[in-house]
């Protein structure tokens, strides 16, 4: 690549070697942004380059050495240029007491940028009438070109492969960087559609699951791709298999009769599937090109298309990105330091350090850079310092350092920075990366947020602290991960995360697999202990997928899907030798590959972690042993300890503690202050360890590049899809727990051995995240605590019911052996279809030696009894030994007289089992009453069939009321259709117009009345209620409106288009701290694009003047809901 500066630089070296050795006495040397002359680099005259300055200090080392204390340059306020990058290497160095430093002049604002400005008057009208023909008709006239060749800089345009998803250049699925344009300190987007989001795939047409013959090929549903032309190529970046990985893939044809796209390559998990939300979009497309700001490169005839930015005038500057490596490359140089800089517009990394030591970077911003802010590697004692990184195309930091071999420390730093909005280009990214061969790096006091994927991993690396961080609003466009994350090595071991606060966190998202949760200890990661972290709102908070040795205590969640979930992943992928070892597996895998790589038997991994070399002893040599789970607390979680087919000798899970109140210094929980009274339950009873939140995250230091930081943090009532969902499903105020079953993964077989290959394949084969959900019967009949809480798993596939238990007993006494209910040891299933009305209960018992029943006890009729035995139910029950049994079903729906691919049913549902060996009764929900007892107890949702129908017992109804206000009320005369409303006094002064029976389409209503004297009246547009029979609770009876006009008075937004600030309807209020529903749904609003809908507690009202003796109308359109929900 050709640089632009080049003839200058050669006559500053020259220069250079000609100034005598009193020059070389300073110690500060200084670099100009401005053009002009090079310098000698004093004050009065700088260097013009940094370069310049780097080249200057090189001959001084050569000349006369490092002078005491170092060297430092000065950057003035401005730009400074580097479209390539500026190489320091050995030479370069500055020495332990001796530094070199690159610093800004304080309170000067200097930039190091890899850009080119250009003027938007240098953009003309496009000539090309073919180019100018497939844009959009709209953006013709706004269009402009830029020919490259008048850059002033060698552009480098690397073709994209046919499928790609990561920077670099060693795989033929990486991209070295793509090119980028700016204005400001904005980026520029590529032409592409959708312009927000995603566009969804149809189906699946070839190339699915073990379709190993056919190209890929799905079907598209708008018509955008209809228009695309493919000559110069259209790439479509989308999750094709999974929630946690997108990929960019090339359009080979598009058959625009049958609405298909035919892909040119695979992604790197081979198949399509639906399980990552069936997203994709298409990138770098001409005819796409449709909204200020966009452009689009001709890369064959090098022409830049642009519509520029709004409010851009022709003096406007855009920046196109020319250098495509690193704005600073360091190669073996050691202590040198960068301070108080910023780094802009590159379309590679913005720093890029290999090997070397105490190599430093304080109060420094990077941004706007194309793959990696900062790439530090294969050294030492890095630090990275109140540092800004945001706005990053892939990673913000990757930081390897340290020797895993010897494992000894890299002393590597990353503290007090604020990083934010990574991932901008390769959303999958992780904001830090501090793995891969690392050992010791110290993560702490930084802010985090705004990240495509995970903000911090740590896998394949050892004996890090991550410490006193906060997070939010990460993981925002995948699922199946962690906030934090590591996996897939039994020798990376001895982390310390604690101290960290994690809240706001979208857990999953619809159609894209298993959810987000704060740490993800993914395919076996062991030997991490986390204590004294925060979790709030988020979806999950520990998982532990198969790992041994975790030590997880004095946690506290609050408002999340699941505290701690544990389970044995992978526990049968290795079988002992006999003698401490393992035989080697028929097919290699990263886990058995990284235990020969780092000699795990030997010095130093069997003295620094013995418990890597004990395990090899156990049977099942990788069931999750040794990890430790106590003192958590759980509060007002959907779930506490999740344990999926755990066995009591694996692990310690014990003192955890769950309920609503454990003793919050301020209970306004959306404050986000979480510190416990001295006299806090979970202090007193269980010994909880109070956790210092006031020195989480960023802290005032003289070296942090902005304070104070101001951040945009999520809105009090917000909430994770998981709770959102909880809310939706149970809206009334007597909720009950909901069980969530999804769609079966792995082949089941009812023999009644619990396989996790059948059950949970995912975690048996470490491919995936499983989806399932664990019910945890841990409740007696009288509401106490079980000696032996049980596990049971639903799952469904299109025409059947399967349920797992998992039955600890008294290995003392075993189980009994017998089929009589109460008698001998027993699996309970209990069933209620919720419609209108509660139908009956189906009551389904199993027992040891494998005979089921079906009981009529809960009162089912004769038919519903017999229909149930009669059904082809399968059963089977497998004693494991006298501390073990286990128990399969699979039952038709038909079974239970339903039919979810039709309606998709609520049932009430309660799951028990009798233990004999302690005589207890065991339940999933314990309500008061017998085991089949189900009111009460909890809702089960099958999932696989999408939401529940809900079908009120009544048809919409909706009651329009006026109301006098004031201490002296307005009083009304009724005209018509209306009424006085007799409850309120005086009499007159209040009006009701009721309309029942509202049919699903729009209709017109009015009615008017004369006010008696002048003021004010509100006007309240109110729905109905019901008694939802599951719960015995009120439930909303919604009422669609629209279209309210007013005669004789005057009404603000009548049709509702106007949007308040909170979001919703501009000029109306809500009722007793709730609100109705605004809707943005033009194809049902009576008029424009928006409606709103009512319920009887859920309300809209305005306030009105009227005039005494003036007649007043009020007509509006209602329309009723289908099902009144």
């Amino acid at each position: 690549m050709m640089y632009r500066y080049s003839s200058s630089v050669a006559r500053a070296v020259t220069a250079a070697m000609a100034f005598s050795c009193a020059a070389w006495s300073a110690t500060t040397l200084h670099v100009s942004a401005q053009k002009g002359p090079a310098g000698n680099g004093t004050k009065d005259e700088p260097f013009r380059t940094l370069i310049q300055a780097r080249n200057a200090i090189r001959q001084l080392k050569t000349t006369d050495g490092l002078p005491d204390g170092g060297i430092t340059v000065l950057l003035h306020k401005g730009a400074h240029r580097l479209l390539e990058p500026l190489d320091l290497t050995e030479a370069d160095s500055g020495a332990g007491t001796a530094p070199v430093i690159y610093k800004a002049v304080p309170e000067e604002d200097v930039w190091l940028s890899g850009g080119v400005p250009v003027r938007l008057e240098r953009f003309r009208t496009p000539a090309d009438a073919a180019r100018l023909q497939r844009l959009p008709e709209a953006a013709r006239q706004h269009v402009r070109v830029f020919d490259l060749a008048n850059l002033g800089a060698e552009l480098s345009i690397a073709p994209w492969p046919d499928a790609w998803m990561q920077f670099g250049s060693q795989k033929p699925t990486m991209l070295p960087s793509v090119c980028e344009v700016y204005c400001g300190a904005q980026r520029l987007p590529m032409a592409r559609w959708p312009n927000q989001g995603y566009a969804t795939f149809g189906e699946i047409v070839s190339g699915g699951p073990g379709d190993t013959e056919g190209p890929h090929v799905v079907t598209y549903k708008e018509e955008n791709p209809s228009r695309w032309s493919l000559e110069d190529g259209v790439w479509l970046y989308g999750y094709w298999y999974r929630a946690y990985r997108a990929e960019m893939i090339r359009v080979r044809m598009i058959d625009t009769a049958k609405k298909t796209i035919e892909l040119a390559g695979e992604n790197t998990l081979r198949w399509l599937e639906d399980k990552g939300a069936k997203r994709y979009r298409a990138m770098h497309v001409l005819e796409e090109l449709d909204s200020p700001g966009e452009w689009y490169l001709d890369s064959r005839r090098r022409q830049l298309y642009l519509w520029p930015p709004r409010e851009a005038g022709a003096g406007t500057e855009v920046v196109v990105a020319v250098n495509a490596e690193a704005l600073v490359r360091g190669r073996e140089v050691s202590h040198v330091e960068f301070h108080g800089l910023g780094l802009e517009h590159c379309r590679g990394a913005g720093i890029d350090v290999q090997g070397g030591e105490a190599v430093r970077f304080v109060a420094c911003e990077v941004r706007n850079v194309g793959t990696t802010g900062m790439i530090l590697r294969e050294g030492q004692r890095y630090e990275v310092r109140g540092c800004d990184i945001h706005h990053i195309g892939g990673t913000a930091i990757s930081l390897k350092s340290g020797d895993r071999a010897t494992l000894t420390s890299g002393e590597s730093v990353i503290e007090n920075c604020h990083i934010h909005h990574t991932g901008r280009i390769l959303r999958p990214s992780r904001a830090i990366g501090i793995g891969k061969r690392g050992v010791g790096t110290r993560v702490a006091h930084n802010l985090i947020h705004d990240t495509g994927y995970i903000a911090l991993g740590f896998s394949y690396s050892n004996d890090n602290l991550i410490e006193f961080n906060r997070f939010f609003r990460t993981n925002v466009e995948t699922s199946e991960g962690g906030v934090l994350y590591c996996g897939r090595d039994w020798t990376s071991r001895g982390t310390v995360v604690r101290y960290n606060f994690v809240h706001h966190v979208e857990d999953s998202m619809e159609g894209g697999g298993s959810s987000t949760r704060f740490m993800h200890l993914d395919d076996s990661a062991p030997g991490v202990e986390l204590y004294g972290n925060i979790c709030y709102r988020i979806g999950g908070g520990i998982s532990v997928c198969g790992g041994a040795d975790n030590h997880i205590h004095d946690n506290l969640f609050v408002e999340c899907n699941w505290g701690v979930d544990i389970g044995p992943r992978g526990k049968d992928m290795f079988a002992s030798d006999g003698k401490g070892g393992y035989l080697p597996p028929e097919k290699r895998s990263t886990l058995e590959y990284r235990l020969r790589a780092y000699k795990y038997s030997q010095p130093p991994y069997s003295t620094r972690y013995p418990k890597l070399v004990e395990i090899f002893t156990k049977e099942p040599i990788a069931a999750p042993w040794f990890n430790v789970i106590t003192r958590n607390v759980m509060v007002d979680c959907a779930r506490g300890i999740r344990r999926s087919s755990m066995r009591p000798e694996w692990s310690i899970i014990e003192d955890n503690w769950e309920g609503a109140d454990p003793g919050f210094v301020n209970p306004n929980r959306a404050a986000l202050d979480f510190r416990l009274r001295p006299d806090a339950p979970v202090i007193r009873d269980i010994g909880f360890k109070p956790i210092p939140i006031e020195k989480i995250g960023l802290y005032e230091s003289p070296n942090r590049r902005t304070w104070p930081v101001d951040v945009d943090l999520p809105p009090e009532d917000w909430k994770p899809r998981w709770l959102r969902i909880r809310e939706a499903a149970m809206a009334n105020p007597g909720a009950l727990p909901v069980f969530r079953a999804m769609q079966v993964t792995g082949k089941l077989v009812i023999d009644g051995n619990v396989s996790a290959m059948e059950w949970t394949p995912g975690d048996a084969t470490g491919t995936a995240p499983e989806i399932h959900d664990t019910a945890e019967l841990i409740w007696t009949a009288r509401g106490r605590k079980s000696t032996r809480p049980c596990q049971a798993l639903i799952q469904t596939d299109d025409a059947h019911l399967y349920v797992r238990f998992d039955n600890p007993t008294n290995s003392a006494k075993g189980v009994s052996g017998g089929h009589r209910w109460g008698r001998d040891d027993a699996v309970e299933i209990a069933l209620a279809e919720v419609g209108t009305k509660v139908g009956p209960t189906v009551v389904l018992r199993g027992y040891t030696d494998g005979v089921w029943e079906s009981s009529p006890e809960a009162g089912a009729p004769a038919t519903v009894v017999e229909r149930v035995r009669n059904s082809n139910i399968s059963y089977a029950a497998h004693v494991e030994g006298p501390g073990l049994w286990t128990a399969e079903w699979k039952i038709p729906f038909a079974a239970l007289g339903t039919e979810p691919d039709v309606r998709n049913p609520r049932f009430l549902m309660n799951l028990s089992v009798r233990n004999t060996g302690d005589n207890e009764w065991t339940m999933w929900r314990s309500g008061g009453g017998g085991t089949c007892d189900v009111y009460g107890s909890g809702l089960l949702w099958l999932a696989h069939f999408g939401e529940w129908y809900e079908q009120a017992p009544y048809k919409s109804s909706a009651s329009i009321h006026v109301i006098g206000s004031g201490k002296t009320p307005v009083l009304m005369e009724p005209l018509e259709s209306c009424q006085v409303y007799t409850p309120e006094m005086p009499l007159g002064s209040r009006l009701s117009a009721p309309w029942k029976n509202l049919p699903d389409e729009w209709q017109t209503v009015s009615f008017s009345f004369t006010p008696k004297s002048d003021g004010a009246v509100r006007l309240v547009l109110i729905g109905g209620k019901y008694q939802d029979p599951a719960t015995n609770a009120p439930k909303p009876l919604w009422v669609y409106c629209d279209d309210v006009q007013v005669e004789g008075a005057v009404l603000a937004n009548g049709d509702f288009e106007n949007v308040a600030p909170n979001g919703t309807a501009e000029a109306w209020q809500g009722h007793a701290g709730a609100t109705g529903v605004m809707l943005e749904d033009a194809k049902r609003a009576a008029s424009g694009k928006r409606l709103v809908k009512v319920a009887h507690d859920r309300r809209f009202s305005q306030s009105i003047q009227v005039r005494g003796g003036v007649p007043v109308t009020i007509r509006m359109k209602l329309r009723g809901s289908p099902t009144g929900l």
